[in-house]
């Protein structure tokens, strides 16, 4: 996905940059809304992300003149002020407002939605046979979905953009949303673990996420060995579901008061 981004604070245009870079969107940038027009006429720009208080032009302006233009390019605008008149004008014109802070996934996914049915491919991400789809945010197997929470998909986004890189602790508090460096790499793992056992499920016991001893976890496109303890887990639970309370499921039953975190 290309991306013009209107910004006239250049640290505040170097810092957005970097963060639609992180997610693999190609970035242009202009620091006023004239320059941003004439830049949207002359190069292959999919969506504009634009400050709503840039100095030449209001944000109305803007998308009122990329109209009479004939240039059909969705604009996403942030503030961090409660902009209400102008979150109306752009709802009802088709684009978009960001009020407050800007995350990295939120903006993503609001740019990817700016978008529609005429999204790029950079919206779909293919890990082997599973696939992440950044508009929709689900997770698929061979087209079947796989019910994910919102976290686990943010951590499965995540680990998919860095494929094969061995991520650690402080590199998911790092990149995730409301995540903040108190948080105990059990937490970390905990969700890592849930969303292991969902992918092995889906797929009959298939592994893709790789566990590095002393260095972390990958995502990988191919198949990996399963760490026996979380192998033993997603079948733990089968044969409960199958059998009920066998002496095999009573055994794999953590003791009261601990967390077995099986990664």
């Amino acid at each position: 996905m290309r991306v013009l981004l209107a910004e006239n604070n250049p640290g505040m245009a170097r810092d957005i940059s970097l963060m639609l870079t992180s997610v693999r969107m190609d970035v242009c940038t202009a620091e006023a809304g004239h320059p941003a027009i004439d830049m949207a006429h002359k190069d292959m720009v999919d969506v504009i992300l634009a400050s709503a208080r840039l100095p030449d032009t209001s944000i109305r302006d803007m998308v009122g003149i990329l109209q009479q233009r004939d240039l059909n390019i969705p604009v996403v605008a942030y503030s961090r002020a409660q902009l209400t008149d102008i979150q109306t004008d752009m709802a009802s014109a088709g684009h978009d407002l960001i009020i407050g802070r800007l995350d990295r996934h939120d903006v993503a996914a609001r740019l990817v939605k700016a978008l529609g049915p005429a999204r790029p491919a950079h919206a779909i991400i293919k890990i082997g046979p599973l696939t992440l789809d950044l508009f929709t945010r689900m997770l698929e197997y061979e087209g079947k979905a796989i019910h994910v929470t919102p976290r686990e998909f943010e951590i499965a986004e995540f680990m998919a953009l860095q494929k094969d890189r061995a991520l650690n602790h402080n590199d998911f508090v790092g990149e995730l949303s409301n995540m903040h460096p108190g948080y105990e790499g059990d937490v970390v793992r905990m969700h890592i673990s849930n969303l292991r056992k969902k992918i092995m499920t889906a797929t009959g016991g298939k592994n893709y996420i790789d566990t590095i001893a002393g260095k972390g976890f990958a995502m990988r496109d191919y198949e990996v060995p399963v760490p026996q303890r979380a192998f033993k887990k997603v079948f733990a639970d089968k044969s409960v579901h199958k059998r009920g309370k066998s002496h095999s499921a009573q055994k794999a039953r953590p003791k009261p008061g601990t967390l077995r975190l099986d990664i």
